[in-house]
């Protein structure tokens, strides 16, 4: 699939895209499944060629194209505060993957051929490691052409690397390890995405059908610093708020909206949607972990593994009996049961939400379905248990104070 490129065009036009509110009203009352199939038009096959450098290419390319969609939504809003501290996360979580994946292409077309095993020690070895990745394709004799831009690449991976060592500053809540006084307070969001384009369209032009990205790479290269600092807020991040709140507010709402924003600009283009499909499914794991980050006493007795993926397993199963204590038996529906179920659904097939976010697993065997899926189903039965879930959050909050003023 071929993209149009031109990463300045179309920024700083008169464009606000605005969600449908009327997800804001589903709810799990009804049995969900993720098979559920509400438009034949938009079926998405998941499935690969099991070409694997190729396979991993389309993959970069579309999470390229998408963070490259959310970053000039974000900017063409004008100074939508929400849009500015919530969506900036998502979107540079999908560039920065965006990078991941082109790097790991460029390693998995120089070692084709190789031995399997070399494969996948390289890749779970690396794992998420940016800069590691690209100093061992300098050691496979990797070269780019120009100097200034291969020094300008290394200088600028290793800031990825020292902010975002293990890709999660912006899928969770910040708990930075770096001295917060070294970080600017607002975040220039145009400048600091046009570094993660250069840095992605520096490796892409080494690959297959490149040179077209050569245009994205501008002769007098900006700094190398991942964020690039702002005057104010007006039309920028507030890095500095998002640090000092450490709450689930803002990568919860922007996930949630990235979601449908992509599903929606999306529809009908024949796009794979891995971004939107994995921000469906990290949206429910934020907010099952932000209930058990609940001060509520019931939840607070409750020992969860924080790290773990496991959705079902580790957190709705262990919140359920909190959950049922607030349940309604004469309801002839069953919201907890239909949702349940949905969520096991997902872990079954994505135990370590990575399904949607690489075309194999470490070991190279393939992230495939062998039904066809609907995206505005998996969106509708995600944002209706997302609803439920932020009614529970919402109400052991207020329990919780209450119990705090008592005590």
């Amino acid at each position: 699939m071929k993209y149009k490129l031109g990463f300045m065009k179309g920024f700083f036009m008169d464009n606000n895209w605005i969600g449908d509110t009327e997800l804001n009203n589903l709810f799990p009352q009804n049995n969900l499944d993720m098979f559920t199939i509400l438009d034949d038009n938009n079926l998405l096959h998941l499935t690969w060629s099991h070409k694997l450098e190729e396979d991993y290419l389309e993959m970069a390319d579309e999470y390229f194209m998408d963070g490259v969609k959310i970053m000039r939504e974000v900017i063409n809003s004008g100074h939508d505060n929400l849009k500015d501290d919530t969506w900036f996360l998502s979107g540079m979580f999908i560039l920065r993957q965006s990078i991941e994946l082109s790097l790991k292409t460029k390693l998995l077309f120089m070692l084709k051929g190789q031995n399997k095993m070399l494969i996948q020690n390289i890749l779970k070895e690396y794992k998420h490691d940016v800069i590691g990745l690209y100093r061992k394709l300098r050691d496979n004799g990797f070269k780019i052409d120009d100097c200034s831009n291969e020094k300008w690449l290394e200088q600028y991976l290793s800031g990825v690397e020292e902010i975002d060592y293990n890709s999660d500053f912006f899928r969770y809540p910040i708990n930075f390890k770096l001295d917060n006084d070294s970080l600017p307070r607002f975040v220039d969001i145009y400048e600091t995405t046009k570094k993660a384009v250069i840095a992605f369209s520096i490796i892409r032009s080494t690959l297959k059908n490149g040179q077209r990205f050569k245009c994205e790479i501008p002769s007098l290269l900006p700094d190398t610093n991942f964020f690039t600092p702002a005057s104010d807020g007006i039309g920028n991040y507030y890095l500095k708020n998002h640090i000092n709140l450490g709450n689930y507010f803002s990568v919860i709402n922007g996930y949630l909206s990235v979601s449908e924003f992509l599903i929606d600009v999306n529809k009908g283009k024949g796009y794979r949607n891995s971004p939107a499909l994995f921000s469906l499914r990290h949206l429910l794991e934020l907010e099952l972990k932000q209930i058990a980050n609940s001060s509520f006493h019931k939840v607070n007795e409750i020992k969860f593994k924080f790290h773990s993926h496991r959705i079902y397993k580790d957190f709705w199963i262990k919140l359920l009996p909190v959950f049922e204590l607030f349940g309604d038996p004469t309801f002839e529906a069953n919201p907890l049961e239909n949702a349940g179920s949905f969520i096991h659904q997902i872990q079954n097939f994505d135990n370590q939400g990575d399904f949607f976010r690489y075309p194999t697993s470490y070991n190279l065997s393939y992230n495939e379905l062998n039904r066809p899926i609907d995206p505005i189903n998996l969106m509708k039965s995600t944002r209706s248990i997302t609803n439920l879930l932020e009614g529970y959050d919402s109400m052991f909050s207020d329990i919780a104070d209450f119990e705090n003023e008592v005590c």
